[in-house]
């Protein structure tokens, strides 16, 4: 059996660590590692992964100071063992067969991704994705999770997380994908995430200002993503637009309205850079509501009618 290093960052998951590290105990697949990084946490989350130190010889731990989960991360990176690496968060957890399968797709892969279940906090089903075997998938699984990763390609490639808050996972995974054609998409659903009103992701989506065109220009300028054609221009174009639909709750109208006149200005100079116009396009494979948000967008832009469309969502106080 091929060892796989699992490696969980951990900030203040008192509430849910021991359902994480369970899930992984628990796995069919046996060579196993834990890696547990304990990135500051204020609460009993070290008390907790100690204990399980001290119980579990395959479980290892390391505690720093608050440095976000890219830094803990990459920390769990260079302390690995395994040939193969996943990454779980703290307040997720693992379905018994899911690095079983996983590993049982590799052979010859750099990365194997698969897809995952989120459930509300009464553990009722709300979404389940599933990736298939087509360019569009390299851009609708672009978090950590779900995915094994080949530690040879991660070292060999220098691959590592930034220290962003938000992003750092789309940043790491669009990277991995540019740099190999060794990936496999697998009809599988393991991964199991739980709506949790106090993570990172969802305080700062919630409170505080986003402004991701910031981090889709960095990815173009420090990733090249042209072997997928120009599907990544409409994936520039639907992370600002969703970004912008989700923001004007957080900012003065003056200052969205700013955002968007920037983003877009940028956004036409790319694609004019690649010969190309934001026009109506339906991508085979998108959701549909991704898809129609999108062209929605749009056709307001091209009719004049977007500023009075932000100021009404800016006015009502509305987040789609």
């Amino acid at each position: 059996m091929r060892k796989v290093s699992v490696i969980i960052p951990v900030y203040n998951a008192e509430k849910f660590i021991d359902r994480c590290i369970n899930s992984v105990l628990d796995q069919t697949y046996k060579d196993i590692e834990v890696i547990l990084i304990n990135d500051g946490s204020q609460d009993s989350s070290l008390k907790i992964i100690e204990k399980y130190s001290m119980e579990h010889d395959n479980i290892h731990y390391f505690t720093q100071s608050n440095k976000g989960p890219g830094a803990a991360r990459n920390k769990g990176i260079g302390l690995a063992n395994g040939e193969y690496i996943t990454f779980i968060d703290a307040d997720d957890y693992i379905e018994k067969e899911y690095i079983k399968n996983l590993v049982s797709n590799s052979s010859n892969m750099d990365i194997v991704v698969c897809g995952y279940k989120r459930f509300d906090q009464g553990h009722h089903l709300i979404l389940e994705q599933t990736p298939n075997e087509n360019i569009i998938s390299h851009f609708k699984f672009i978090s950590t999770v779900c995915k094994l990763y080949n530690k040879n390609f991660l070292i060999d490639n220098n691959l590592k997380f930034s220290d962003r808050k938000i992003g750092e996972d789309m940043l790491f995974t669009l990277k991995c994908y540019s740099l190999t054609n060794k990936i496999k998409f697998i009809q599988s659903t393991g991964y199991c995430n739980e709506e949790n009103l106090e993570s990172i992701t969802h305080v700062i989506n919630s409170e505080k200002k986003v402004n991701m065109f910031d981090l889709v220009k960095e990815i173009d300028a420090t990733i090249d993503l042209k072997k997928f054609g120009n599907l990544y221009l409409f994936f520039y174009l639907k992370t600002i637009i969703i970004n912008l639909l989700m923001q004007p709750k957080t900012m003065i109208f003056k200052e969205y309205y700013q955002i968007y006149l920037e983003s877009f200005q940028w956004l036409d100079q790319v694609y004019t850079r690649d010969n190309q116009k934001i026009k109506i396009t339906w991508i085979k494979g998108e959701e549909f509501k991704i898809n129609l948000c999108v062209n929605v967008f749009i056709v307001l832009r091209k009719v004049h009618l977007i500023k009075p469309f932000l100021f009404i969502l800016k006015k009502i106080n509305i987040r789609l």
